[in-house]
């Protein structure tokens, strides 16, 4: 059942400040960041940078997974962000972390300088502009690398002529013509052997949905990575998890620990996140089973991740051992302190908010941007359903319910909105098997539309439907 979205604002404070941001360490704030659409912008237009640059923010959800996984930090980590974007991945690290932001679009690099605290040059972070393949490779190795780098083949970044780029990997010279996993490769040698790095890499097809056995270049990935380090986690990400930032190509996240052999094979099947509570779950298990790095593990020290309670708290109280402590009120603070307390208090009213068990729908279709809510706990099945769509008719429902209506895909997204096109590929789905449905969207979604064209369908090739109702009988319920 969908809904029209209200409004929830001030979510874009989460990526103002590297201080505020340290919240999105923990697993815990992925219902705060998955149910509140205006923390990062849709994007809804496509340029030819964009395409040609593959610029695909990283969802902060998505963000949270990759730094909760990238374990605790020891004071003073070197960290190699190569493809930084907007910084998503660098949010909720320790601030005595040396970070080497690297990104090709100089303006973004700009940005990136002012987020990470206006001084590239400082010894904490530095950002630097050009293509992480062509910039020569430091003397001292990074502790940890966080990367979501552009996915596609060599060929279509025009990095290649089609044949396959070979990286040297010890003893193993392994061909690619992907440029993700080229950028995985190579920056691996640029890592410490005890460390970590934690990926988010294109999966084996565009459409293949079904994440859960690698296959092809991707299961010769994981092969050669298992041969020579410790793979801790694989996990499946459904493209629909990407959607919202403008692309809906399925993802693994792939985290990569210490060099070596003798370590466990990668397995064959590997779990896979439909949905955002899916992933939380699965993070969840994962962090606690890797735990630290072999860096930390070595040379153990004092590590926790602060939650967005002990954040606040720590901002609000009164130094303990100030018996004459003035009211925090009455404290003087500078601009940068009060700018902080109200972020805290934006987020903690937008926390309460969310709490309505209720997100934004991510359509399978391509028609267009969905604009209604849907019940947090529905959101997965509805996935799940759609994938059986696709997987049976071997096409993405656009086509499929195309097809059947005999309309091009500028009429269809003229006539209906990417939930009603979702709704007609159930729909027509379940006729094809033999099956009835119920279309229960709340008023105003589109009901009566997509219920007149699978009527329409029915008419015209047979099979017995029954007749919708105007109103519900009594104590039934609405929709």
């Amino acid at each position: 059942m969908k809904s029209r979205p209200c409004d929830i604002s001030g979510a874009g404070a989460l990526g103002k400040r590297r201080s505020t941001c340290a919240l999105a360490s923990r697993t815990t704030d992925f219902k705060l960041l998955c149910g509140s659409p205006g923390i990062l912008p849709p994007a809804v237009v496509r340029t030819g940078q964009t395409l040609a640059w593959a610029q695909f923010s990283t969802p902060l959800p998505l963000a949270v997974a990759a730094r909760t996984l990238l374990g605790p930090l020891g004071p003073g980590r070197s960290l190699l962000e190569p493809t930084a974007g907007h910084g998503a991945l660098l949010l909720g690290l320790p601030t005595d972390a040396r970070i080497t932001a690297v990104e090709i679009d100089p303006d973004r690099a700009r940005r990136l300088e002012r987020m990470l605290g206006g001084n590239a040059g400082s010894a904490n972070a530095r950002v630097l502009t050009g293509d992480i393949l062509q910039l020569p490779p430091t003397g001292t190795p990074y502790d940890y690398i966080l990367a979501n780098p552009p996915y596609g083949s060599l060929a279509q970044h025009r990095l290649a002529d089609g044949n396959a780029t070979r990286v040297q990997m010890g003893a193993v010279s392994f061909p690619t013509r992907r440029l993700d996993h080229l950028i995985l490769l190579e920056t691996l040698k640029q890592r410490h052997p005890l460390g970590r790095g934690v990926y988010l890499i294109g999966a084996d097809h565009p459409r293949n949905h079904e994440l859960d056995t690698p296959t092809g270049s991707s299961r010769y990935l994981l092969n050669v990575l298992g041969d020579q380090y410790h793979v801790e986690a694989v996990i499946g990400l459904h493209g629909s998890l990407y959607s919202h930032q403008g692309a809906h190509y399925p993802l693994r996240l792939i985290v990569v620990g210490q060099q070596g052999t003798g370590f466990p094979p990668v397995p064959e099947k590997t779990p896979v996140a439909r949905a955002w509570d899916e992933l939380e779950a699965l993070v969840e298990t994962s962090a606690p089973r890797i735990g630290p790095s072999a860096l930390e593990r070595a040379a153990p020290v004092s590590l926790s991740i602060p939650s967005l309670k002990d954040a606040k708290d720590a901002l609000e109280s009164p130094p303990a051992d100030s018996e004459s402590a003035a009211p925090v009120s009455d404290i003087p603070t500078s601009e940068d302190q009060r700018d902080e307390r109200d972020q805290w208090d934006q987020l903690d009213q937008l926390l309460d908010e969310v709490r309505v068990f209720q997100e934004p729908y991510v359509a399978r279709s391509q028609r267009g941007e969905a604009s209604t809510m849907i019940p947090a706990n529905m959101a997965s099945a509805i996935g799940r359903a759609l994938d059986r769509v696709e997987d049976g008719q071997r096409c993405s429902v656009d086509e499929y319910v195309g097809r059947l209506l005999g309309l091009s895909a500028d009429e269809l997204a003229q006539r209906f909105a990417p939930e009603q096109i979702d709704a007609l590929a159930l729909i027509f789905h379940a006729q094809d098997r033999g099956r009835g449905f119920i279309e229960a969207d709340e008023p105003g979604v589109g009901k009566g539309r997509v219920l007149a064209r699978a009527v329409l369908r029915a008419l015209r090739e047979g099979p017995a439907l029954s007749q919708p109702t105007r109103r519900c009988p009594a104590g039934a319920g609405g929709g």
